[in-house]
C-alpha cells in the first residue's frame, strides 16, 4: 500500500464472529512516513508509522489511536445509547 488512496480489504475473525473492514492509505511519504485510516463494523482508528535515521540502523516510530466511537456490531451508525 503506498499511494493516498490506496485501499485493502480484509475479514477481522474474533472467535465466531466475523468483521469486515477496509484500511486507506491517506500519506506516503516513501521511506519517511506512512499513515493510514483503517475501519471496521467495530470502529476506526488512524495508524502513522514514521521513519527516522538512528545511527546506522532506522527507528520505526508508531502511533495508533481510534478515530471513530465504537460501534456496535451489525450496525452502520454508532450507537446513540
Amino acid at each position: 500500500m503506498a499511494a493516498p488512496g490506496a485501499e485493502l480489504g480484509y475479514v477481522l475473525k474474533l472467535g465466531p464472529k466475523s468483521y469486515r473492514g477496509r484500511t486507506t492509505s491517506r500519506i506516503c511519504e516513501p521511506g519517511r512516513r506512512l499513515e493510514l485510516e483503517a475501519k471496521t463494523d467495530l470502529g476506526s482508528a488512524r495508524i502513522a508509522f514514521r521513519l527516522v535515521p538512528w545511527g546506522g540502523d532506522t527507528l520505526v516510530i508508531v502511533d495508533e489511536h481510534p478515530s471513530g466511537a465504537p460501534r456496535r456490531a451489525g450496525t452502520t451508525r454508532p450507537s446513540t445509547r
